[in-house]
């Protein structure tokens, strides 16, 4: 199932998008985008997770 969306965005960035996606259709194309920005937030959530958290420090200079 697919549902329509309607976005608005900076002119500047649509044409960029359209200059780049050429003859494929336009809802295609930013499917396609879409996909590949939630791809990469998704490792990038994971690699915060992955790495460890600073302690707090308190006023005396150690951890809490």
């Amino acid at each position: 199932m697919k549902y329509h969306v309607g976005i608005t965005i900076d002119s500047e960035l649509f044409k960029e998008i359209e200059k780049i996606r050429g003859r494929e259709k336009r809802s295609t194309f930013y499917e396609h985008l879409l996909k590949l920005g939630l791809k990469n937030y998704k490792i990038q959530e994971q690699a915060k997770q992955q790495q460890p958290q600073e302690p707090i420090i308190g006023p005396d200079g150690k951890p809490w």
